[in-house]
């Protein structure tokens, strides 16, 4: 049984193409002849599915074809366009350069190309012949904090425009951090780990024993601040990267993740911090937006996410865009149980052999299903597959491509795929899946969503209400704006999910949501224009342990 809602009507094909035309010429505006001005970036929220990142290419690439095989009068921008990964980086310079027929007008910045090969970051006046250059998140992450990276590709440009949300870092630290680093020393551990970390879990030991005037615990329902210090810094974490070179059988990524904790421990030490719960976080400073004269970002998610507020700050300019893509042919399905991690832990067994049962009967002979839930029930930190994965197998679920973060992993034609929140943004590996369930919350650390309101605003504000509250077994701010970035990120991480099936104009698929907040199940319908709604379903899951057990 469906729930009836208020319908839209839909647009016929040639009403479709005349929208599709006139967003797709205002984003076209915006690239050739708008300015944002250095301190406001445009946001375009255009739908999941939309075509922005193409619609974008193809701006570009007959900007360029008009100043060479026209004779019109070249427009004089420069561009520097951003994209997540690197196979973007390689697709979009092949689509704007017409197959490399303008090379010579755009360049996509690689690892393999900036210091090796033809090391452009050594060419910094010959980067400025080209009309568009094409880097990753990481790097424009990267020339936040590196000059003169940041002047060889930015110095002369124009426009600037970020696909898709950027994620600046947060270094942390915590017990499970120590125990990575100490694998990837020499054996037995050296003093010298113990000699920089100390202060840290000395650190945590403090905060957790502050109180309030009451006498109550503060750490149970406040992130707190905390400022660790490390006499010797420089020369101590030297030593201990000393220790990390000489170790000749570390692999390249356990070499890589020691290097990472100990530019963790480098951001933390002299720094203000965050203490939630057992772990300690901060960020850079200069970890902010760069901008040009003329700033656009891309992100489905402008609607949704919170950080692109207003009220939290001046500097993004929301150009709002109506969905035209409807959902009519559509169904979602909410499933009543709280799936944060913790609760999942608790009734693991039982959680797994109910809701792959209902996968099953949902998926038919043709059907292709898409599910998403948290990392660590579907690969481990050695990349090996967990207990979700190893359930479905033992359900006799064995056609499954699992989620990688390796680009170059392609699906080959399985009946089900498995992924995590975080992996998913930017992949169309499953736009032709029919079926997709979110069987997680994706829910980040309290102290995470402070942090990113700091790097989104460039305003760093201690003083902001850091109190938490419990309900219905999910952490919620008592701030408002942190509590609209927290229910922001959960809507628009479920939004994105289900948006990676059915990439058409004409989607007909059945969506499942299993979590305990109504609110943020309709804060997702509302994005997707006359989906029918199913009745609800709670499941019901208890603990088959007996009262014995527990006590055991």
């Amino acid at each position: 049984m469906t729930k009836k809602l208020t319908m839209k009507e839909p647009l016929s094909q040639e009403e479709f193409k005349e929208e599709y035309r006139k967003k797709a010429d205002i984003l076209k505006d915006f690239i050739l002849n708008r300015e944002s001005g250095e301190d406001k970036i445009h946001v375009f929220n255009h739908e999941a599915g939309f075509g922005k990142s193409r619609i974008t290419d193809e701006v570009l690439q007959q900007e360029i074809l008009n100043a060479r095989c026209t004779g019109l009068p070249e427009n004089e921008r420069r561009f520097l366009l951003v994209k997540k990964f690197k196979k973007d980086v390689l697709q979009s310079e092949e689509t704007i350069s017409s197959g490399g027929l303008f090379r010579n007008d755009v360049l996509g910045i690689t690892a393999e190309n900036w210091t090796d090969g033809a090391k452009w970051r050594f060419r910094k006046e010959q980067l400025k012949q080209f009309k568009v250059l094409i880097i990753t998140h990481s790097r424009y992450i990267s020339m936040c904090t590196d000059e003169e990276e940041r002047q060889a590709l930015m110095e002369g440009r124009h426009t600037l425009i970020i696909d898709e949300k950027v994620e600046f870092p947060i270094y942390s630290f915590d017990e499970r951090q120590y125990d990575k680093l100490q694998k990837h020393l020499p054996k037995p551990a050296p003093p010298l780990l113990y000699e920089i970390t100390f202060p840290l879990f000395q650190e945590m030991r403090s905060q957790k024993s502050r109180t309030n005037i009451d006498g109550k615990v503060r750490f149970n329902n406040e992130i707190l601040i905390c400022s660790p210090k490390l006499k010797n810094k420089e020369l101590l974490l030297s030593e201990m990267r000393n220790l990390v070179d000489k170790n000749a059988n570390l692999k390249l990524n356990d070499r890589s993740d020691a290097y990472k904790i100990l530019k963790a421990l480098e951001n933390l030490y002299g720094r203000k911090c965050l203490f939630n719960g057992d772990k300690i976080s901060s960020i850079l400073e200069h970890h902010k937006f760069l901008t040009l004269k003329n700033n656009i970002i891309l992100d489905a998610n402008g609607e949704i996410d919170a950080l692109y507020s207003n009220q939290l700050s001046d500097g993004f300019e929301s150009k709002r865009q109506t969905k035209i893509i409807y959902h009519d042919n559509c169904e979602i399905q909410h499933l009543q149980f709280n799936t944060s991690k913790t609760s999942i832990v608790k009734l693991e067994e039982e959680y797994f052999s109910k809701i792959i049962n209902l996968i099953k009967d949902e998926h038919k002979p043709d059907d292709k299903t898409l599910i998403v839930m948290q990392k660590r029930f579907v690969m481990d930190d050695n990349k090996r597959v967990a207990s979700f994965v190893n359930r479905l197998y033992k359900e006799g679920i064995n056609s499954v491509f699992l989620g990688s973060e390796d680009e170059e992993k392609k699906y080959n034609n399985e009946s089900y795929a498995v992924n995590w929140f975080g992996n998913l943004i930017g992949k169309n590996d499953w736009k032709d899946f029919n079926q997709c369930w979110i069987i997680g919350t994706p829910l980040l650390p309290m102290d995470t969503y402070i942090l990113n309101m700091w790097q989104y605003t460039g305003k760093i504000n201690w003083k902001i209400g850091r109190e938490v509250v419990k309900k219905e077994g999910v952490q919620q701010f008592k701030n408002k704006d942190l509590e609209k970035i927290r229910k922001g990120h959960v809507v628009g991480e479920i939004y994105q999910a289900i948006k990676r099936i059915q990439r058409n104009h004409h989607p007909k698929a059945q969506f499942f949501i299993v979590n305990n907040d109504s609110d943020v199940f309709n804060k997702v319908v509302k994005h997707l224009p006359n989906v029918q709604v199913r009745e609800p379903i709670d499941l019901d899951i208890k603990s088959k342990k007996t009262e014995q057990d527990l006590r055991v």
